[in-house]
């Protein structure tokens, strides 16, 4: 219990990043690999406290994202599996340790995972976010969008691109990022395609509100890049569609 208070409170800003898709798998890799050459040769309470560090990141991050975090856990558990197994003979007990260590770590984080759906329910997949993001290109051409500037709406664009990029995670850092307006106008388009949806499949694949829903679902796949250029006070956001 000495330590619950201590790795409670320290996270891995390289994990953190990982998460939320800032650094690619490789970056990772080469980060863990750097730490130390021969780090698994350190004491027990080393390697101990090195592995939990970088899950207990992601368990308290899957409070946030819920499943959407699985796939960045497995990559470093194949990571750190391929260490310890290399010394499993050597130092049996060790080895037995660690991997109980990681079991109920695992076990912790599944169990957070399972929690946030129950509370927040299904992540987004990429087709919603698609119908989002068509939407909001739609309801601009339209002029139904009055309360926003044309630099808010494309940023809100810009976000939902990166967000399906990121299959879903939530950059915490998104709202300075893009800015308040901009995530605002875009989590009011993702509320406006579930209700868009649920409409759909109430009125059946023949109805108007369904092939709505196909056409403005192609064109936010359309999108496939942002750039945000800022010049002195000057900020320009370009969008390229396929």
């Amino acid at each position: 219990m000495k330590h619950l208070t201590t790795f409670k409170n320290f996270q891995s800003d390289f994990t953190l990043d990982f998460i939320y898709g800032r650094i690619t798998k490789d970056e990772y890799i080469s980060h863990l690999e750097s730490l130390n050459e021969n780090w698994i040769s350190d004491s027990y309470e080393k390697v101990k406290w090195k592995v939990i560090e970088h899950l207990w990141t992601f368990l308290e991050e899957s409070k946030k994202i819920g499943f959407k975090i699985l796939s960045k856990v497995f990559t470093f558990l194949k990571w750190i599996w391929n260490k310890i197994k290399s010394f499993k003979e050597k130092h049996p007990i060790i080895f037995k340790i660690i991997t109980i260590t990681l079991l109920v770590l695992i076990i912790l984080i599944l169990s957070s995972c399972v929690a946030h759906a129950q509370v927040s329910g299904q992540p987004l997949d990429e087709e919603q976010i698609n119908l989002a993001i068509g939407f909001i290109n739609d309801m601009e051409e339209h002029g139904k969008i009055k309360s926003f500037t044309t630099l808010d709406v494309n940023k809100a664009i810009a976000y939902l691109i990166k967000l399906r990029d990121a299959h879903g995670v939530v950059d915490p850092n998104d709202v300075h990022n893009f800015g308040q307006e901009s995530v605002t106008l875009a989590d009011k388009a993702i509320e406006a395609s579930e209700r868009l949806v649920k409409e759909a499949r109430v009125e059946g694949k023949g109805s108007a509100v369904y092939q709505y829903c196909l056409d403005i679902m192609q064109k936010g796949s359309d999108f496939i890049n942002y750039s945000i250029q800022k010049n002195s006070s000057v900020e320009v956001v370009k969008l390229e569609i396929k």
